[in-house]
């Protein structure tokens, strides 16, 4: 098991469960029943496999027969999986099972309408590092199950030079070769830029991707087309479907959406316990 999955899950584990399940280990004594994962509305499944691993620490006895695994399409009323044993371990560990697939399938649905969107391009969907704070991992894994791609998991994965770092007063060419001097050569060097004029500076440099990061439609075309040095683009953008299209037909490389994370409704998924 992952160490940051296993860490995870001994942390909610011991959040939900506490010094135990006052109702369920006084209620209940050895019954033994069938639940099932089902989903009431359509989208893409993730986060059962750490489902899977979350019961392993609650009681090696459960036996999970999943259906529909992580990735998996399902539309309203299929089972993602079928979970068999004791009545009081599946109980002990419904409510995490429920927060993790349901937070994890409603990320992975929205990356999936995206990619949808502009599976007609070369472009692809790619997150960003607007996570919810302890569970990026996972969030991460969930843009994967929707068919995006993974791109800085933290400050020292990859060197963006933002609008931040240009109050030292120094010209893009100038951070970027500096960093290239001190850095692993094998470290990509990314520069955000929100004009026409900067972009063209962060073309001359040494960088290996450029973020246009908010620009006008218009203006990311000007880019688009003048991208003379074949750096990798990135466009930042907020949701728009005609935007997101434009954007990949224009020939951008990767699309990165703002707060999509944030913004994502949880998929609408069920433990249903047949005893």
């Amino acid at each position: 098991m992952n160490n940051k999955i296993q860490s995870f899950l001994e942390r909610v584990i011991g959040e939900d469960l506490g010094q135990g399940d006052i109702t369920t280990d006084h209620v209940l004594e050895s019954e033994m029943c069938e639940a099932i994962i089902i989903a009431h509305e359509t989208g893409v499944v993730s986060g059962i496999d750490i489902v899977q691993q979350l019961y392993d620490m609650l009681d090696q006895s459960i036996y999970i027969k999943v259906l529909n695994p992580d990735g998996s399409f399902v539309e309203n009323g299929d089972i993602i999986a079928i979970l068999s044993g004791s009545l009081k371990s599946i109980l002990h560990g419904k409510t995490i099972a429920l927060n993790i697939l349901r937070h994890m399938g409603g990320i992975a649905s929205v990356v999936s309408k995206y990619v949808q969107l502009i599976e007609h391009t070369d472009a692809k969907i790619l997150d960003t590092r607007q996570t919810t704070p302890g569970i990026r991992h996972l969030e991460r894994q969930a843009v994967i199950d929707g068919g995006g791609i993974n791109h800085a998991v933290n400050l020292h994965d990859i060197a963006v030079i933002t609008q931040d770092h240009s109050v030292s007063n120094r010209t893009i060419i100038d951070m970027v070769n500096q960093i290239k001097n001190q850095i692993d050569h094998n470290v990509i060097i990314e520069v955000q830029v929100t004009s026409i004029a900067s972009f063209v500076e962060a073309q001359q440099s040494a960088c290996d991707m450029i973020m246009l990061y908010h620009m006008t439609l218009e203006d990311m075309k000007v880019c688009i087309e003048n991208n003379t040095q074949n750096k990798v683009l990135e466009a930042r953008i907020n949701y728009d479907k005609d935007t997101l299209i434009t954007l990949g037909e224009w020939g951008v490389h990767f699309i990165s959406i703002d707060q999509f994370i944030a913004s994502s409704n949880g998929l609408d998924i069920e433990i249903k316990i047949n005893t």
